[in-house]
């Protein structure tokens, strides 16, 4: 057999060896990841549970994403009665109070159903009407998740360019059914709260009108002095006292 042939040979089970040993390690960093992943999870469940609140809980979970995937921050948005979003979590307290207005960058996300990378903040129009932050973070994740009839998102930032990839947004896709969850029971025990300060309104307005029907009962309206029910009332309590 002529050398060059043998050597072409060669070449070509080197290459298919490599192949095949490129295909193993993409798979085990994929085991990896989605181990991780899964850990991660459990992780934020155990933290949701255990918190004080829910409020408490979601920020933790913020939290324990941020450590796990060395992140600068995360922040949790949910959209108001005017359209806008509103921050409702955050580990940066730049952006708490910020309103965010659905452009582009959002209207893509929703329709579609799936995270969006951004390595240049500036560059989009959600992003825009905040200067300092813009310049501070360049680069950013945004995944929608669903909350009853509102809409929701989580955003990771980091501000390294380039920092954020696929498996950030392959993360915040799965994390969307815990975020969910935690906005639930949030909005749950708000209604409670709700349920009980109107309930005791209620009571209260109750037992203000109880007083003034048992003052119109025991008083003479046009004088304002007790009356004859209120006499034999009175008199019989002290016939029983000198009794």
């Amino acid at each position: 057999m002529n050398s060059s042939i043998k050597e072409k040979i060669q070449n070509l089970g080197r290459e298919e060896l490599y192949e095949t040993a490129l295909d193993r390690e993409r798979m085990r960093n994929r085991e990896r990841q989605s181990r991780r992943h899964s850990e991660l999870l459990l992780q934020g469940l155990h933290v949701l549970t255990t918190s004080d609140t829910a409020e408490t809980g979601l920020f933790n979970i913020l939290l324990t994403l941020n450590k796990s995937e060395s992140l600068t921050g995360s922040f949790v948005l949910v959209s108001g009665a005017n359209s806008y979003f509103k921050v409702f979590s955050s580990t940066l307290p730049e952006f708490l109070g910020t309103q965010w207005y659905p452009a582009a960058m959002f209207t893509r996300m929703f329709d579609r159903g799936k995270p969006v990378i951004v390595h240049d903040p500036g560059q989009t129009d959600e992003w825009k009407d905040k200067p300092g932050l813009m310049e501070r973070y360049r680069s950013a994740v945004h995944a929608p998740f669903r909350f009853g009839p509102s809409r929701a998102a989580i955003v990771c930032v980091n501000r390294e360019h380039g920092f954020i990839n696929y498996m950030h947004a392959r993360l915040l896709y799965r994390l969307g059914p815990l975020l969910t969850q935690a906005l639930l029971s949030i909005r749950n025990i708000k209604k409670l709260e709700d349920a009980r300060a109107q309930l005791e309104e209620k009571s209260r307005q109750l037992e203000e009108a109880l007083g003034k029907a048992t003052h119109l009962a025991q008083t003479d309206y046009l004088t304002q002095v007790l009356n004859r029910r209120s006499f034999f009332d009175i008199a019989e309590t002290e016939l029983d006292r000198s009794r």
